[in-house]
């Protein structure tokens, strides 16, 4: 009965710490690393998950993570927001991935198609 019980509390302390960086912000462990919060969007913007090959419309607030793409249709655009309170916009017509900050005042944007700009501070 002890080893089923010593068992049991081991497995208990595993998922509390997988609760606990799955729930951390702009933070956790590296590969689900929220990096960014897409601060507003429009209709026609969509993101993918790291290693994923489907699209799935985007959501204003949503938490995004290292790795994960954020592209916009034809006339929509999204707003970015980092941890180091830099916000960038992307325009239309537009496909990024957004990559975990080398720095933590410091975001990094992987451009794949279109035009971003910086909307709000900028870190130098």
């Amino acid at each position: 009965m002890k080893q089923r019980r010593s068992w049991f509390l081991g497995a208990l302390r595993v998922g509390a710490v997988a609760v606990c960086s799955c729930i951390s912000d702009f933070g956790g462990d590296e590969s689900g690393r929220i990096v960014a919060y897409l601060e507003s969007s429009d209709k026609g913007v969509e993101t993918r998950l790291p290693g994923s090959h489907r699209w799935e419309p985007a959501t204003t607030g949503m938490a995004l993570v290292d790795g994960q793409s954020v592209r916009t249709a034809p006339g929509s655009t999204a707003r970015i927001s980092f941890a180091s309170g830099s916000v960038w916009t992307i325009a239309e017509e537009t496909t990024v991935t957004l990559l975990r900050e080398v720095r933590e005042d410091s975001p990094a944007i992987s451009l794949e198609l279109g035009v971003v700009r910086p909307s709000g501070p900028i870190s130098r």
